[in-house]
């Protein structure tokens, strides 16, 4: 996946969270490096969401 879309999909995906919220979903990850720890992140989100859909 390209990085203009998994940045798209990170803005939408996080949409109507604060960046507080947005800060401490990452603090919670453990992964040192910065793309898997934002794949990972949009995985969970993703999986959030569909659970309220």
């Amino acid at each position: 996946m390209g990085e203009k879309k998994l940045k798209a999909l990170a803005a939408e995906l996080t949409k109507g969270m604060t960046p507080r919220e947005i800060v401490a979903t990452f603090e919670k990850m453990e992964y040192a490096d910065p793309k898997l720890a934002v794949s990972r992140f949009i995985l969970k989100l993703g999986d959030h969401l569909s659970d309220h859909l």
